[in-house]
Parts: structure tokens; C-alpha cells; sequence
């Protein structure tokens, strides 16, 4: 503990203290005591690998004898020590396994239930490997059919500690499996089994590793039916059946709410079977995980003033949410949906509720909302059986802003969100450090305006005018920016959402113009591709699009309802 402590003071004496520690390993007598600080050593390592990992990789091979000094060891030297203490610490087996854990309770952090399920000190140790080993650049093994049999049969098969990760931790289930195959309560052997299986499970690379999984984990749960130890299968019978319907690649919803079913009865008769065993919580939690109410929106970031807009809504176990509509001062400092104050003053302008069947399984449904007036709104979704509702704060505006950053001045552009149209005479606000209204200005005929950078000072700008009262601050080098050299042609793609699921149209807008460090006019007439591209980089479609008189292009791709997650691109040109 004064080890640990001295460490987490200064972790430059990680080197000192390691050294003390090898030489306390060499002077110790105790077997059990010397176990326990090979277990220690080996984990004081690991973590001054881990917290130097980059440095450490960039270091060259090393052909001769280690160094002392270990500010010069490699990866594979860290690896080597962390594997040779780890390992040491399980070597005196008999020892370990006539010593009770409690005699070194006062050097263990533990749960309630570790003299119950991990009695000997080589269950302590045996389980700090497995979770401390670290991987060697090694091909791991291939775990076979052979690492779900039943525990028996698992003890007794050839299983062969090879020099990888996998291999190792294999062969520590086998010996504690064979070790708890003697006790004379089940506690012990049930848990290490369970164990077992699940990191079978994990580290197989078999297709059909879930059914052997699941197989294996109905043998059980036939042995052990009527004992209260059922409760930890069906634990993990239910765990497996949720995943299942919530993990990538996910089923059909019909697949889904029969697993989750299946799930939930599987916890059921466990608590009505035992209803006072000490851990049927494992149960209950997991009915609540099942049973919790979830909802969530995704609406756009602005709304044009008057039109009608979507809120997608995503739900599970609700039968009836709101969504209420507050009108927020026009004037508000705001950075991408964020705002200060947390307490500003709100109007509520509209409510709407809504009723849809109780279902298990998450739902998606689009609400058609009656366009709002300009300015800022807060939007809330929630729901009487939910303790916190979601909130989205829109701004409402026909001014979408550009701004370009040239080398010492910030080119601003106002437009007209539908259009594409420049906006003249728009009233452009400048902000500085700590959210300061430093100066004003307004764009031009053209819908542009020019303002010089400030050394050392980050600005915002929020354009508005009389029609358009509220606007989003953006910073000056910030997302809506170009970085252009003189006489440059630019194309600035827009979407009507930032998320979207397989099977959505993607709706988009586009502005082209050609700028210089004095002047800008819009790209009309100009022929150009715009394609769409997947997660992979993958090309999807393609059209043809040609500028308006305001140099503004539009379109839209529908995104494939098999398509992999993740970020798809759209280009032009």
C-alpha cells in the first residue's frame, strides 16, 4: 500500500521501486508471500508500460543482455518481465492451493462474494493473470469445439498452455476447473466455469461459437436446476440472448422482441424460483435494462422560418411522450446548440402529444411539426415514466453564413438557406474572448462583408437582420470556413441532418462561388458532379448538377438499407 501510494505521488519512482521490489521476491522465504509479490511486481509493471506505451515502441531493439536501467528496455522486454511475474505467481500450485484468501485479505481488494467463488489464494492469482496478461505479438491460438465441453470432460482434455495470451489463460481455467472439480460445494467450480465458457466464447473464432456458447450454457442449466446457483446461468443465458438482439449485426425487429422475450422469461423464473438467493439482483437488473423507457430526438440544427420540419423520434417501452416547443430570447449567444446560460428565460408556444403501442424493441417514427416564426427555440421530448426529458435547442433562420479566413482578414457571407440567395444589408455582430460583444457590421450588396483578424483573439460572428432575429455565434476559424488563396473557386456542400440510418434520403444543398480577397460573386451556370460514398470510400451514386443564377446546386441520395455504419462523404467535382 505505501508502494502504491508513493507511485501515485510520483511516477518517477516507478524504477526505484521496482528494483526494491525484485529484490524483496529474491529474499522472501514464504511461498505464498513470494506469489503475491510476483503478482504485484508484475502488475507495477504493466502499468509503467502502459503509461509510456508510445515512448516505449519507438525505442530500437536491443540484441544483448537486458539493461539494467529499464528507461532502455523495448516493448518486448516490458512484455517478457510482465509475462515471467505473472506467471511465478501461480508456479507454487499446492501452496497456493491450501492457503485461504483471508489470510491476505488486508493486500486484496474484494468483492462480497470472493471467499465464496475464490477461496485459495490461487484462485486470487489465477484470476489477476487473466486479467492482467498482456498479449504477445504472437498468433494466437484458435480456440476449437473443445473449450464448451462440459467441465469434466474439459478438465480431463489436452488443453496446451502455448506462449500466447489465449493459450495461457486456457490452460489457468483447466487447472482451476480440475482443482474445484474436488470441492464439495459447487460454488467455486460453477463460477470458474461460467468464466470459462464466456472467454471461450469471446476468444473463438468458430461461426457457429454463439450455439456452442449457448449450448453449453443450457447443459448447466439443466445440472444445476432447482439450486439456487441456477440464478448465475440464467444470468448468463439472458446476458446472451440481449446481446444477440442488440449487437452489430442487429436481426430483424420480429428476431429482436422474441430474444428479448426470451430474455426476460429466462429472469422471471429465476426470481420466482429463488427469490431470496443472495445475488438474484444479477436478475432484476437485468429486467430493468430490458423494461427501461428510452427516447431520444434528432432534429435539425436550423429551421427555414414557416416550414414545416421532422422530428425523428426514437423510443423503447413508452406508450405515450410529449414534445413542447419553447421560444428562447432572440438575442442569445449561442455555439452549435450550445448556449451559457443553462436558466435563461423560455416561453412555452406549443405542446403535442403522442400515443404509440408499448414495445420492447426500439422504434423509429417521424413527426411532422408545424413551421415555427423565426428565432430560438428550445424543443423538449419526454415522457410521464421517464425522470429527465431531452432537450434540442434550433435556431430558426433564412441566413446560412460562410465565413473565410484569409490571412489577416475574415471573409463573411450571409445567404438565403432555401435559395441560396446573398442576403444584403444583413447585421453581422462581433464577439470575443469570454463571449464579449466587441463590434458590428453589415454585409454589402453582394450579401458579404469583410473584417480584419485580431492577434491573440478568437472571434465569433452572429448575422441577422430584422427578419431573422436569431443566429448561431460561429467562430472565425471555426467549421463553416475556407482558408482561401486569391481568385478561388468554392463549393460548400450542406446537409439537412448530421445522422442518419440505412434506408434515409439524404437531402443536400450546395453554394459555389468565386472569391478574392477583395470580391466574391456567385458560380452560375457551372456543370459539375456530385457523388456519394460509404463508410468504405466506396462510390454509391453520382448526378449532375448545374449552378442557379444564384450559384446554388441541390439533390439528394437515398442511403442503402444494408449499408455498414459510418461516415459516408458527399463530394463535388
Amino acid at each position: 500500500l505505501k508502494n502504491t501510494f508513493l507511485l501515485k505521488k510520483d511516477e518517477g519512482l516507478y524504477p526505484q521501486q521496482l528494483s526494491e521490489l525484485e529484490k524483496l521476491i529474491r529474499e522472501e522465504k514464504d511461498a505464498a508471500a513470494r506469489s503475491m509479490l510476483h503478482s504485484y511486481a508484475g502488475e507495477l509493471y504493466l502499468q509503467y508500460y502502459r503509461g509510456r506505451q508510445y515512448q516505449i515502441s519507438q525505442r530500437t531493439e536491443i540484441e544483448q543482455e537486458t539493461p539494467e536501467d529499464i528507461n532502455l528496455w523495448t516493448a518486448d522486454l516490458f512484455i517478457n518481465k510482465i509475462w515471467e511475474h505473472l506467471l511465478a505467481s501461480i508456479a507454487e500450485k499446492e501452496t497456493l492451493q491450501s492457503t485461504p484468501a483471508e489470510h491476505y485479505q488486508k493486500a486484496m481488494v474484494t468483492g462480497e462474494d470472493s471467499r465464496r467463488f475464490r477461496p485459495t489464494l490461487y484462485d486470487f492469482l489465477c484470476h489477476r493473470v487473466i486479467d492482467l496478461l498482456p498479449g504477445k505479438d504472437t498468433a494466437q491460438d484458435t480456440l476449437g469445439a473443445e473449450a464448451f465441453a462440459e467441465a469434466q470432460a474439459f478438465a480431463l482434455s489436452p488443453v496446451q498452455k502455448a506462449q500466447n495470451s489465449n493459450g495461457i489463460q486456457l490452460g489457468i481455467y483447466k487447472d482451476l476447473i480440475s482443482f474445484h472439480l474436488q470441492d464439495t460445494t459447487p460454488d467455486a467450480l460453477l463460477m470458474t466455469d461460467l468464466e470459462r465458457l464466456s472467454f471461450a466464447c469471446q476468444a473463438c473464432s468458430l461461426e457457429q461459437k454463439d450455439s456452442l456458447y449457448g449450448n453449453a450454457l443450457q447443459r448447466l442449466a439443466l445440472k444445476y436446476e432447482g439450486n439456487p446457483l441456477e440464478v448465475e446461468i440464467l444470468a448468463e443465458q439472458a446476458t446472451l440472448l440481449q446481446q444477440k438482439a442488440s449487437f452489430y449485426p442487429v436481426p430483424p425487429r420480429e428476431e429482436q422482441r422474441t430474444l428479448l422475450n426470451q430474455a426476460l422469461a429466462l429472469c422471471q423464473k429465476g426470481i420466482q424460483k429463488h427469490p431470496d438467493y443472495e445475488r438474484i439482483g444479477l436478475l432484476k437488473e437485468l429486467v430493468a435494462q430490458i423494461k427501461q423507457p428510452y427516447l431520444r430526438s434528432n432534429l435539425p440544427a436550423y429551421l427555414y422560418p414557416g416550414e414545416t420540419f421532422n422530428a425523428s423520434i426514437q423510443y423503447t417501452n413508452l406508450e405515450a411522450f410529449y414534445l413542447k416547443i419553447y421560444r428562447l430570447p432572440d438575442r442569445l449567444f449561442m455555439r452549435w446548440g450550445q448556449v451559457k446560460d443553462e436558466n435563461m428565460p423560455k416561453c412555452l408556444i406549443k405542446e403535442y402529444d403522442f400515443c404509440f403501442p408499448k414495445d420492447i424493441v426500439r422504434q423509429d417514427s417521424a413527426l411532422k411539426i408545424e413551421g415555427l416564426p423565426a428565432g430560438n427555440y428550445l424543443i423538449e421530448t419526454g415522457s410521464p415514466t421517464m425522470k429527465e426529458p431531452r432537450t434540442n435547442i434550433v435556431t430558426c433562420t433564412r441566413i446560412y453564413p460562410v465565413i473565410d479566413r484569409f490571412s489577416n482578414t475574415n471573409g463573411i457571407h450571409a445567404y438565403d438557406w432555401n435559395s441560396g440567395k446573398p442576403i444584403a444589408h444583413a447585421k453581422i455582430l462581433v464577439y470575443g474572448e469570454k463571449d464579449v460583444f466587441i463590434d458590428s457590421l453589415k454585409t454589402n450588396e453582394d450579401g458579404y462583408a469583410l473584417y480584419p483578424k485580431r492577434q491573440n483573439d478568437l472571434l465569433y460572428f452572429q448575422i441577422i437582420n430584422a427578419e431573422n432575429p436569431a443566429g448561431v455565434a460561429f467562430e472565425g476559424s471555426y467549421i463553416l470556413h475556407q482558408d482561401l488563396n486569391p481568385s478561388s473557386l468554392t463549393c460548400r456542400l450542406i446537409t439537412d441532418r448530421t445522422i442518419y440510418r440505412p434506408g434515409q434520403t439524404v437531402y443536400y444543398k450546395g453554394y459555389c462561388w468565386l472569391a478574392t480577397k477583395d470580391t466574391l460573386c456567385a458560380r452560375t451556370g457551372l456543370e459539375e458532379k456530385v457523388t456519394f460514398y460509404d463508410a468504405n470510400g466506396q462510390e454509391l451514386a453520382s448526378q449532375e448538377v448545374r449552378t442557379n443564377r444564384y450559384g446554388t446546386v441541390s439533390g439528394s441520395f437515398v442511403i442503402p438499407r444494408n449499408a455498414l455504419n459510418g461516415t459516408f462523404v458527399l463530394k463535388y467535382g
